[in-house]
């Protein structure tokens, strides 16, 4: 037993001794800590607390880290300029400018997916990476809670007590990501197709010769442009909102991290923040007096 007890207190100070050096706590050692603290009062919580500090599988988190940091579709800006060599810029189409309406389009098109996609993938992305707490208070409060072999049983049997509304909030925030990232998913599937076909478009575009052919393909890919545009912001609204349930339960995670250390006596994050939700991005209204990604007031003539 004491030899137990020795390697249990030898496992808690290296624990210390590495949070120090790093200046933060990674939710891996809190949860190794804490599980060998209750262990020595007979409590057996890992299975339940354990799976509450990840959001998904890490075969899942792999395939989502794998996802946004992939390369965003881009259109080749040189074939780009070619396109618009081939359209006359007195062409009008459907109350439209031909020339400033595809060269508007793609321009809107490639810097959504260069700037603004790259930018929402970037933070999504940090957020599934984030796995420690760097809070000074936290960090102190740990430091000396983790010298101290024997959890306090109080504050164990407040845990295992707490434990179905614990999972009860993490089903809530697990369901929503999982909600988000089908949508994601099956978002991404749409825009890729319909871009390739408008790319295969644009081929035809480059090799078309006859003037009435080529008017023809312009008056089919027009709606296509309007329609990846349309894609694309809805594309923006969900990495936004999935974005908002990862931020919901990385303060969550750090709520139960507090709690089980005892530094709160509640988990809840009802009354959490002064600040107020941030909003998803929202997306503009269909005018069909102008492009979609005209500024609203603007009219073409």
């Amino acid at each position: 037993m004491r030899v137990f007890l020795f390697l249990t207190f030898l496992s808690l100070a290296l624990c210390v001794q590495f949070t120090n050096g790093n200046g933060s706590i990674t939710f891996s050692k809190l949860l190794n800590t804490f599980c060998a603290k209750v262990a020595n009062k007979n409590f057996l919580m890992r299975p339940k607390v354990e799976p509450l500090f990840k959001i998904t599988t890490e075969a899942n988190i792999k395939a989502l880290k794998a996802k946004f940091s992939a390369a965003v579709v881009d259109l080749d800006v040189s074939k780009k300029d070619q396109i618009l060599a081939k359209i006359p810029k007195n062409m009008n189409i459907g109350g439209f400018n031909t020339h400033d309406f595809f060269e508007e389009g793609i321009n809107a098109i490639v810097k959504g997916q260069t700037e603004t996609l790259k930018s929402l993938n970037a933070k999504i992305l940090s957020q599934l990476n984030s796995e420690s707490i760097d809070d000074v208070n936290f960090v102190n409060t740990f430091t000396k809670w983790a010298t101290v072999l024997i959890i306090d049983p109080k504050l164990a049997l407040r845990v295992q007590d707490n434990i179905p509304t614990m999972e009860s909030d993490y089903k809530s925030l697990h369901d929503q990501f999982d909600e988000q990232v089908k949508i994601s998913n099956e978002l991404r599937k749409k825009f890729d197709k319909d871009f390739q076909a408008a790319v295969a478009q644009f081929n035809s575009i480059l090799s078309e010769k006859n003037p009435k052919a080529l008017e023809k393909i312009l008056k089919e890919l027009e709606p296509l442009i309007v329609k990846l545009f349309t894609q694309q912001g809805e594309i923006f609204h969900n990495l936004d909102t999935l974005s908002n349930v990862l931020e919901d339960y990385s303060s969550q995670r750090v709520a139960w991290a507090k709690f089980l250390i005892g530094m709160v006596d509640n988990h809840s994050l009802k009354d959490k923040s002064a600040k107020p939700k941030r909003k998803p991005l929202t997306k503009a209204p269909i005018d069909a007096k102008r492009p979609p990604w005209k500024p609203a007031g603007h009219r073409t003539t």
